[in-house]
């Protein structure tokens, strides 16, 4: 009985790590995925003109996340937010 009590005891064991193994690369993997979009809508925003990505800003219809990173495109191309809307400096 020890062999069969010894090698169930080693399944168990390789059954936890090997789920446990799972779970960190799948975290790993939909992390390293969120920065992918988030660096890709940064391209995407950033090809577009000053005009356009003003209206954006207005649009109800644009995400919190792209205007998020929007308001930091512009603040980079030289805008202050004055209330609710963008000024050039």
């Amino acid at each position: 009985m020890g062999f069969f009590d010894d090698f169930a005891g080693g399944v168990r064991k390789g059954m936890k790590e090997e789920s446990e193994r799972s779970a960190k690369r799948q975290s790993y993997s939909r992390y390293r995925t969120s920065l992918e979009e988030e660096r890709d809508l940064k391209r995407k925003l950033e090809s577009r003109s000053d005009s356009r990505l003003l209206q954006d800003m207005k649009n109800s219809y644009t995400s919190d996340e792209e205007k998020r990173v929007i308001h930091g495109i512009l603040i980079l191309r030289g805008y202050t937010k004055v209330g609710n809307d963008y000024r050039r400096r």
